[in-house]
Order: C-alpha cells, then structure tokens, then sequence
C-alpha cells in the first residue's frame, strides 16, 4: 500500500466520524479530518527518525512534510472556512463535537484557544488564513550556535537551547542567547514547561518531547513573553504560522519541525 493510500485509509477512519448533526457542514469537517490527518502522519514520521540517522532522513522530511502543507491549505481552502476569522472560529468552535477523535491530538479547548490567538494575529495583520499552497517553501531547520559569554555558564543553557530551536521554529531568530534567557524568566510557567521538555529531551522519548513541544507553543500564545516575541516580529511571525497551517491543523506541523530541528541539533545539549 502506498504513502498515500495510508493516508487517506487512516484520515477514512477519522472522517466517518464526523457527527451527523452538522448537515451539510459535516462535508467539510470530513475534508479538513484529512488535512489533519496529513499532519499527524507527518509529526508521526519526524518522531520516529532515530536521532543517529537524522542527517540522512532530514530530507526525506522536508519533502513530506512540504507536499502534506501544500495538501493541507489546499483542502482548507476549498472548504472556504478559512475565508474569514469568523468562519475560521465558527469551524473551531464545533470541532470537538464534529470530531470527537480529534481532541486528544492537542484540539482541546486549551489548543483550540490557542490556534483562535494565531487566527486572530493572522487577520489583524492581514495574513491569509490558508495561504496558497504556491506559497509553501521547505521547513527551516536551523544550526543553533554554541553560545559565548556569561551564557555559556549558566545551568540553564539547555531550557536556552530548547527555547531557541521552538523560536525558531515560529521563524523568530532573537540572536541574542541573553534575550531568550530574559523571555524564559518572564513567565515562570513557561520556563517550567521548558524544564520539563529538556527532561524529556534527555531521555529521548520523542513522543513526549513532540508533545510536550506543542504543549510549550501554546504556552507561549498565552504567555508574557508572547508580546515580545509578536513586537520583533509580528509580520514574519503571522506568515510562518499561515504556512504551518495553524490555524487549520494546530500545532502538528510546527510539533514536526520542532523535534526534527532539537534532533539536528542534539548535540547543543549538555547531555549529548
């Protein structure tokens, strides 16, 4: 069976549960369970590179995880309810009860108000809730650098590390490790979510790293550091989000590039 046939049985499976109370509107809930489904089939293929062989599968990565993003916008768009905020809000509103399956993938009601936070930054900076699939461009990994200075002291430097590659990931590049220092000690919430993740890191569990990593992007919408990060950024910020299909997916496709980007740079930790 191919990639595609997989895909399309495993979506199959989360469609046909779409309630029935919906009408009409159920057709487009069934399209978008494939949308999510891509996504999660993508998330699903970055956990399971081993970390040793990340340099010869990062390709095959990014060429997944582009075309499945290209999919994604392109069945978001033909349903027409990413037209609008309030469309876009109306759909997330009844996605819980549309699909039911759905909720233990992070489409809580926490997750969901956090993709309503990116929904509402999108159209205010009048970004495009499902961008054209034309505008997709390949995932950035990026090489995180060995820091210097007072920094490279500091206990903490993996919560810096870990920080770094999530911004990183939203396409924000503070430059500065002092900075992401300043960010992690404004939102103790935030900074414990972070100790917990490079606990998780340590023990290379990728399952609990790529879900502990969505977790941390939603703290970060609802977090203090979050007007910060929106103040340097906020334009290149909403696009990369648009890209990563937020507003339609969650945090699945940012999840992937999360723990492929900590793979990559696996070594910047202490404990490597």
């Amino acid at each position: 069976m191919t990639r595609r046939l997989v895909l399309g049985a495993g979506a199959g499976l989360i469609a046909a549960r779409a309630a029935p109370v919906f009408g009409q509107g159920a057709d487009d809930y069934r399209a978008l369970a494939l949308a999510i489904e891509e996504a999660r089939r993508v998330r699903d293929f970055a956990v399971g590179i081993a970390l040793e062989e990340i340099d010869f599968a990062l390709i095959d990565f990014l060429k997944t995880d582009f075309d499945a993003r290209r999919q994604t916008l392109a069945l978001a768009r033909e349903t027409g309810r990413f037209a609008t905020a309030d469309t876009a809000t109306a759909y997330l509103a009844g996605l819980p009860e549309a699909l039911p399956d759905l909720v233990p993938l992070g489409f809580d009601q926490g997750g969901l108000a956090a993709q309503r936070t990116v929904v509402a930054m999108l159209a205010a900076e009048g970004v495009p809730l499902a961008p054209s699939p034309d505008l997709v461009t390949p995932a950035s990994i990026p090489a995180i650098p060995a820091y210097a200075g007072p920094v490279a002291g500091r206990p903490d430097t993996d919560l810096i590390v870990a920080a770094d590659i999530l911004l990183e990931t939203m396409g924000i590049s503070i430059g500065d490790a002092s900075l992401i220092v300043s960010l992690i000690d404004s939102d103790p919430g935030l900074r414990t979510a972070l100790e917990d993740l490079v606990a998780r890191i340590s023990s290379k569990d990728w399952q609990e790293v790529v879900e502990l990593g969505e977790g941390v992007f939603k703290l970060f919408v609802a977090s203090a550091a979050w007007a910060e990060i929106k103040r340097r950024a906020i334009r290149k910020l909403s696009w990369r989000l648009a890209l990563k299909a937020v507003p339609v997916v969650g945090w699945l496709y940012c999840g992937a590039a999360f723990i492929v980007s900590v793979k990559k740079n696996y070594h910047r930790f202490s404990f490597a």
